[in-house]
């Protein structure tokens, strides 16, 4: 048995609202391993979680449906996995006490590339040059900005400064020509950001979304224009949540 819950919100954390949909669910010693990346690119990432479920490789072609799903059924679920001839798994029936769902799984061929391999990324980046701790009130700022800000503002620029109470990465939400937010978060400088970077704030806001009851957060900046985010969050007693994202700069 599962918690509705808890596979609906490990969901949240790579779909993103729909920014990632395709990705292989890999279970393994009673831990649901996702790593994921976007059509474009640019966003990539992987979630770990305990979870009690069938072990296997499962290709989920569309989690907005399978999530749609899931919200229909009530707390806690029976996840099982049918198979087929050739002993591939081709169905996840997943039902509570009262009703069952069926959501139908890809073919491996049809997902092929869409599994991440966060190795490439880090061998890329020895060292971080700026990191910082996040935490709920960094996440509620960043969020409260882009509601203010509304649709006009797509983009936002990081920048490191020195202030009275030591050094701070700094978002800058908006330009010279529409309006604007900055706030600054407390943080460690290796090397100073050299360029002006920017990046599309869809994706921290729907990261920041995903992860608002955050246990712990940590931001590392490459001045290569990468920043990897990383959450922890509580779902049982001694089990957590652990995500990573690595989000590229503009182009």
């Amino acid at each position: 048995m599962i918690s509705r819950s808890l596979l609906s919100n490990t969901i949240s954390k790579y779909h993103l609202n729909g920014l990632v949909e395709k990705v292989i669910w890999k279970v393994k010693d009673n831990l649901l391993h996702i790593a994921f990346r976007n059509e474009a690119g640019n966003i990539t990432g992987e979630v770990k979680v305990p979870c009690k479920m069938a072990e296997g490789d499962f290709n989920i072609y569309d989690t907005s449906r399978l999530n749609k799903l899931l919200n229909i059924l009530e707390s806690t679920i029976l996840v099982d996995v049918v198979n087929n001839a050739s002993n591939v798994p081709t169905v996840f029936k997943i039902a509570d006490s009262k009703m069952d769902v069926h959501y139908n799984l890809a073919s491996p061929g049809l997902l092929v590339g869409f599994w991440f391999d966060s190795s490439a990324v880090e061998d890329q980046i020895p060292q971080y040059d700026v990191t910082a701790d996040l935490n709920e009130e960094d996440l509620r700022l960043f969020l409260k900005s882009v509601g203010a800000l509304g649709s006009e503002v797509l983009d936002f620029q990081i920048s490191t400064r020195e202030e009275l109470n030591g050094e701070e990465i700094v978002f800058s939400l908006g330009t010279d020509f529409t309006n604007r937010v900055n706030f600054g978060v407390s943080c460690n400088v290796v090397n100073p950001v050299t360029d002006t970077l920017t990046f599309e704030i869809e994706s921290f806001k729907e990261a920041f979304q995903a992860n608002k009851t955050l246990k712990s957060g940590k931001l590392n900046f490459s001045n290569k224009g990468i920043i990897k985010l990383e959450f922890t969050e509580e779902v049982g007693e001694d089990e957590e949540i652990k995500i990573v994202y690595y989000i590229a700069k503009k182009q």
